[in-house]
């Protein structure tokens, strides 16, 4: 916006963005690889490019062609809350992933890096740990760790590597499935025999994938491109289409493929967790709406968050029935109450890029933990109502 570019300049911008992976920033300029760029193409479009030129200070304009207007500062319940940000060791530190282990300590995922790390919010320590496994000529930094029953942490590499970390002992298992799979989600399920299998997706291996890791066998069950994965207490996977308004189940037991389609078109579903009555909530990304899917019957509800562009990346429910989200692009906590459909909107202190979020219901009120995915920190909101 305060640019002088012409279309001709944005256009040769564009497209040398679109060859850095999502990952990148300017200490980790991660490159796509020569398959990623071929199968995403360019981002940088002529019409792109002009519209661009457009909003900024180029053709010799010397101020906007537009008034510059802000959203309004907080009020009333939107200021009743205490936040907190815990400072990372290292300050390139990109916590993409956080969630509240039992024993108290914060972990979250590098999204640049393939690390693992801790946070003791009683004394502000952290503590790294590199993973085993990261192979030469693939990217570094996943989107993704999940936290079992049992406190472990689990991560998929896009070497086709899965990865278990005992928070306990701090030691890794791990278990190499595909060299060509570029995994990026994941979702661990225990059978009846505390046996685990695994749902995985990624964005360069279409579909959704199930991996025994007691018998090694490996099934690709669904052709379509996913973002976020969860299982439901059955063990069933399921895929969330960001491309468009889908959510695709997939029957662990007979590989039946079952779609459903949010009431709001082009909603762009990302992330989302289960909740003990096996409904799914999930950040719609492009519809700027909190969803839920009923599993048990197959039908959905949606809340809208107020601010336009808030952009949810993802969802999940707590124990008083508030639905909690985050906005990507406007570094607003969005708590929603799920049966008035009442919104509080908590301003963050600074830019944070929010991504997964993670609720502790163990306090009243109830916690919210979330990563500065640009800030090297993790941040607790504390409401205080």
């Amino acid at each position: 916006m305060r640019s002088q570019y012409n279309s001709d300049d944005f256009l040769g911008i564009l497209q040398l963005m679109a060859t850095f992976a999502q990952g990148a920033t300017p200490t980790h300029p991660k490159k796509r690889g020569l398959e990623q760029l071929t199968e995403t193409g360019t981002m940088g479009t002529p019409k792109t490019a002009e519209f661009l030129s457009t909003i900024n200070l180029s053709d010799g304009r010397d101020q906007w062609p537009y008034a510059l207007k802000t959203l309004p500062r907080p009020k009333g319940k939107a200021t009743h809350v205490i936040i907190t940000e815990y400072d990372l060791a290292r300050r390139d530190a990109l916590p993409h992933d956080v969630v509240l282990a039992p024993d108290g300590l914060v972990w979250y995922r590098d999204f640049a890096t393939e690390m693992f790390g801790s946070l003791d919010p009683k004394t502000g320590k952290v503590v790294d740990y590199p993973m085993p496994g990261a192979k030469p000529g693939f990217q570094q930094g996943e989107p993704d760790m999940e936290i079992d029953t049992y406190g472990n942490l689990w991560t998929a590499l896009q070497s086709g590597t899965i990865l278990k970390f005992d928070t306990k002992t701090h030691e890794f298992a791990s278990w190499s499935v595909n060299e060509n799979a570029n995994f990026q989600m994941i979702a661990p399920v225990y059978d009846a025999d505390n046996k685990v299998k695994v749902w995985v997706s990624g964005s360069q291996l279409p579909g959704l994938h199930h991996f025994d890791l007691t018998t090694g066998k490996y099934e690709k069950l669904d052709p379509k491109s996913l973002y976020g994965v969860d299982a439901d207490s059955k063990g069933n996977g399921y895929g969330l289409e960001i491309s468009n308004q889908n959510i695709v189940k997939v029957d662990a037991v007979t590989g039946e493929v079952t779609r459903y389609s949010t009431p709001t078109k082009s909603s762009g579903p990302r992330r989302g967790r289960f909740d003990a009555q096996d409904r799914l909530w999930f950040g719609e990304f492009r519809g700027n709406k909190v969803g839920m899917l009923d599993t048990r019957t197959g039908t959905f509800k949606e809340w809208p968050v107020p601010t336009p562009w808030t952009g949810p990346y993802d969802a999940t429910l707590d124990k008083n029935g508030d639905a909690w989200t985050d906005g990507m692009f406007s570094d607003r906590v969005v708590r929603v109450n799920t049966t008035t459909g009442e919104a509080v909107e908590y301003l963050l202190p600074r830019e944070t890029n929010m991504r997964r979020v993670f609720v502790d219901n163990s306090t009243t009120p109830v916690t919210f933990w979330v990563g500065n995915n640009h800030g090297a920190s993790i941040v607790k909101v504390e409401p205080l109502e």
